[in-house]
């Protein structure tokens, strides 16, 4: 096998290790087989630009062609936001799916309740933002309000509890979180002069 690919089949298990991802786990995400993720990991198999791309994506990594020169640095930066990655990004798409079925059990029970339309597009939004910083704790208590829906005597206040803890989570997750980098003020996607600072 070629240096290079050894050295990539070897990056993707530390990485999938680094996570605590089993290879079962790591297939659930990439939907690449178990079996297939070890044969790469193992050297045995000649890795596919498709299935290194589907890998990297599950483990919350970006391909990227640096120059050779940057790579002492490169990896540096690499191996200390590996160490500092504490989202657990299986547990969280097991809430995510959690609270999808939760949702859709609500809908089956209830079809004409009010907001299950906004709750919907609501789980919609979050599950479009990026996993790594999500924390499980919050998605398991929106899934605990929105189980109180069913519940004619807390529906009428876990509803709007629902959909505010929804977009505070949206909200936090787009703009960030009260007092990061808060010094800095926001820059505009365009201006109408040509300067560029």
């Amino acid at each position: 096998m070629d240096y290079a690919v050894e050295q990539i089949a070897r990056q993707i298990q530390a990485a999938r290790q680094g996570k605590g991802l089993s290879q079962r786990d790591l297939s659930a995400l990439s939907g690449i087989s178990q079996g297939r993720i070890s044969r790469i990991e193992a050297g045995d198999l000649d890795l596919r630009l498709s299935s290194l791309t589907a890998l990297a994506s599950a483990l919350d990594l970006e391909l990227v062609l640096a120059p050779r020169k940057a790579m002492p640095a490169i990896r540096s930066l690499s191996a200390s936001a590996l160490r500092q990655s504490g989202g657990d990004l299986v547990d969280i798409r097991r809430a995510f799916e959690q609270l999808s079925e939760t949702l859709r059990g609500l809908q089956i029970r209830e079809p004409e309740l009010m907001g299950l339309e906004e709750l919907r597009r609501g789980l919609s939004d979050l599950q479009r933002l990026p996993d790594s910083s999500m924390e499980v704790s919050e998605l398991r208590k929106l899934r605990a309000l929105i189980e109180q829906i069913g519940d004619p005597a807390r529906a009428r206040r876990a509803l709007p509890h629902s959909l505010d803890l929804m977009r505070e989570i949206r909200n936090r997750e787009t703009h960030g979180r009260p007092g990061e980098d808060a010094s800095r003020e926001p820059r505009p996607a365009w201006s109408l002069d040509e300067t560029d600072d």
